[in-house]
């Protein structure tokens, strides 16, 4: 099962990311360049105890932090010694996913914001879950050096056409 709208996800205090932050970077509307801090907070979905990650926009933490409700630490279950913290993911929440929609990852960020799934994963490529996605991608920037300027051809390409996130 994938998390969906309506889910709750757990996740640790977003303090532990802040320091950690990644710059995704697209173009939107007809080439415009866009350069976005976020942190990657891993999270658990209740439903069905899968794993996944919320990219945060930096200059949104704020918002994000009001839509948590705080969970007290809990001595006796060595899960729960630090609070934690839930959200339930709403229509303010765009995805990623894999093909088989098996994987999915939560972004919260600007509205306006267009960028494609792509521009995430290969920022977040250290993450272990973030690879299905960003797999097919680094497959092919790898042929990129054996044929002349292919890999600004690739970059282009990579900046223009790709999957955009969906909406809930």
């Amino acid at each position: 099962m994938v998390v969906a709208l309506g889910d709750i996800v757990r996740m640790n205090d977003v303090k532990h990311y802040v320091g950690d932050r990644k710059v995704v970077k697209w173009s939107q509307d007809f080439g415009h360049q866009k350069a976005v801090e976020f942190i990657f907070i891993p999270f658990k979905c209740l439903k069905d105890a899968s794993f996944g990650l919320i990219a945060v926009e930096f200059a949104r933490i704020k918002e994000f932090k009001n839509l948590c409700r705080e969970i007290p630490a809990n001595p006796d279950d060595w899960e729960n010694l630090y609070p934690s913290y839930e959200v339930t993911i709403n229509n303010e929440f765009k995805y990623g996913q894999n093909n088989e929609q098996t994987f999915r990852f939560l972004v919260f960020m600007n509205a306006s914001y267009k960028p494609f799934q792509h521009s995430f994963t290969s920022v977040a490529e250290n993450y272990e879950a973030m690879t299905t996605l960003g797999s097919v991608v680094n497959k092919y920037e790898g042929y990129a050096d054996k044929f002349l300027h292919a890999g600004g051809v690739l970059g282009l390409a990579k900046s223009i056409v790709g999957d955009d996130l969906h909406t809930f």
